[in-house]
């Protein structure tokens, strides 16, 4: 058997040549796709936690003002009368953070009131009031 030793002709190389680099603009098409997808990602991840809404609406304040209540009732007192957001966040039940509500800047206050061992809830922010909320 006799060997060419001429190596690749020129039809060969440019064949190969158009392969290697087809292959080559896949790559690199498939890599750029790649990056600009997760700066995406990190673009749309990190402008929500610019616009992300701190703090709660007035019925969840309530509602955690009144679990908070019933949990310091159960384990601190079975007497009726007033627990206050204040006396709650004292005894850690509650925290700033519970007492915000989402469009104010300023926290809410409030207290659990238990007449006859039922719980009635009342918080006063500045722009809602519980209706029958006395301070």
């Amino acid at each position: 058997m006799e060997l060419n030793k001429h190596g690749w002709s020129m039809k060969e190389m440019i064949l190969l040549s158009s392969i290697l680099l087809a292959f080559l603009l896949v790559a690199i098409f498939n890599i750029m796709r790649l990056y600009h997808g997760l700066e995406d990602k990190n673009n749309k991840s990190t402008s929500n936690k610019k616009t992300e809404v701190i703090g709660h609406s007035y019925e969840k304040i309530e509602e955690l003002v009144l679990n908070a209540g019933l949990d310091y009732y159960n384990e601190y007192s079975s007497q009726d009368g007033k627990i206050s957001t204040d006396r709650l966040k004292r005894r850690g039940f509650l925290s700033s953070k519970d007492l915000r509500a989402s469009n104010e800047s300023d926290d809410c206050t409030g207290y659990v009131e238990f007449r006859d061992g039922e719980p009635f809830v009342y918080i006063s922010c500045a722009k809602y009031e519980t209706e029958g909320y006395e301070e």
